[in-house]
């Protein structure tokens, strides 16, 4: 989801016209000019981050986001500021730190239904993470089961060859003594098709509302 972003004359001008056309390069240089010569201007400094974002440079974006919302004295521009915080968590993996930035921004605007989507689409993610870990576990675990069972039942197998052969053998000495043919009941016979796989539940699809900009309403 892209904003506009706030119109100033000279490069800001023109890093506006560029990031609405969707040159988030050419718009990220002009930014930066205008920071030059004004460089305590958060505004220009949240533009120029939104323009990092957008060209996927989310470090040194969070970096500017960051001195944004603890820079600036406009309530709006922190708010969005923690919001396209939440965002660039996200798109660097780092889930829980997204949705405390998300949390953030509900705190300062309640009815941001962005930051609210995206609050949700991140708790399920992280749900679903724990499912799939637990399921790891689980399966790891079976596993090592599996083998110290295998290893009993070769143990076991042995034997009953060496029962086998002393009962082959008194069979030859007593002719009328019949022959045993062993316990075939003590291999596993359990079907791998028959375990009761822990799949994690489908939490559904969904998708992160983009980065704000500002002097979007």
């Amino acid at each position: 989801l892209t904003h506009a972003v706030v119109s100033f004359a000279g490069p800001m001008k023109q890093g506006v016209e560029a990031y609405n056309q969707g040159d988030h390069q050419g718009a990220l240089e002009k930014f930066t000019e205008a920071q030059v010569e004004s460089p305590d201007d958060p505004g220009i400094q949240f533009n120029r981050s939104s323009a990092l974002y957008q060209t996927e440079n989310y470090e040194e974006a969070a970096k500017g986001f960051e001195a944004v919302a603890a820079g600036t004295g406009d309530p709006a521009l922190k708010e969005k500021a923690f919001y396209n915080l939440g965002n660039t968590a996200y798109r660097q993996g780092n889930l829980k730190a997204a949705a405390d930035y998300y949390q953030k921004a509900l705190t300062l605007e309640p009815n941001d239904l962005d930051a609210k989507q995206n609050l949700e689409f991140v708790f399920r993610e992280i749900e679903k993470q724990k499912q799939e870990q637990q399921q790891q576990q689980n399966q790891d675990e079976k596993g090592k089961d599996q083998k110290g069972e295998g290893q009993d039942q070769k143990s076991s197998s042995d034997q009953d060859k060496g029962e086998q052969k002393d009962q082959q053998e008194q069979a030859q000495k007593d002719p009328d003594q019949p022959q045993e043919k062993g316990d075939k009941g003590s291999e596993n016979s359990t079907a791998s098709g028959e375990e009761n796989k822990d799949e994690p539940e489908d939490l559904g699809q969904g998708k992160i509302q983009e980065a704000k900009t500002q002097g979007e309403e």
